[in-house]
């Protein structure tokens, strides 16, 4: 199961569109997956799902106290993936 893109941060007023796929020998399988959102206050961020593939992440504010974590369950069997994210100021 892989996230994408592979960032780290997202920029103040910036959104960024995300997708997660699980991949059987670098192809991308029709798996569906609950994605959630932990770790930063939600008056810092938006965060909306898309699909069952896709969501999007809007940094209203900088937080630096800790990442967002963004866990991503596979609702065919259950794994997961993490990914963490930054949210930064203008720079």
């Amino acid at each position: 199961n892989v996230i994408l893109p592979d960032i780290d941060s997202i920029l103040k007023t910036q959104t960024q569109t995300f997708t997660v796929y699980k991949y059987i020998n670098d192809v991308a399988q029709a798996d569906t997956f609950t994605v959630t959102v932990s770790g930063v206050p939600s008056v810092y961020y938006t965060f909306t799902i898309i699909d069952g593939n896709s969501f999007s992440i809007m940094c209203l504010y900088e937080y630096v106290n800790s990442p967002l974590t963004i866990t991503a369950t596979n609702d065919d069997d259950d794994s997961i993936v993490t990914k963490q994210i930054l949210l930064r100021g203008l720079w």
